[in-house]
């Protein structure tokens, strides 16, 4: 449900599919057809793996609260770094 209401899936089906597709095949629909249900059943997949290992990790973090705080840490230190090599590019 969510593909169908992003525009970027739109674009990238309309720009990235037909170089794999045929036009002049009697099989373009079904062609078409069948790179959309690969990208769902791909994406869908890549979804459910995230979901189990996140899953998993979860527990894992709830165990270990040190463990935790240094990831928040970690992912601060990131996302402060990120803003400051912003700022420096757009200061040029």
């Amino acid at each position: 449900m969510t593909n169908a209401l992003n525009p970027k899936v739109a674009v990238f089906f309309l720009s990235f599919l037909p170089q794999f597709i045929n036009p002049s095949s009697p099989f373009f629909k079904f062609q078409l057809f069948t790179l959309g249900i690969w990208f769902a059943v791909q994406g869908t997949s890549v979804l459910v793996i995230v979901a189990c290992i996140l899953g998993k990790s979860k527990d894992f973090f709830s165990n270990h609260p040190k463990v935790w705080r240094l990831q928040e840490k970690i992912t601060g230190f990131i996302l402060i770094g990120l803003g400051v090599k912003i700022a420096l590019v757009f200061r040029k």
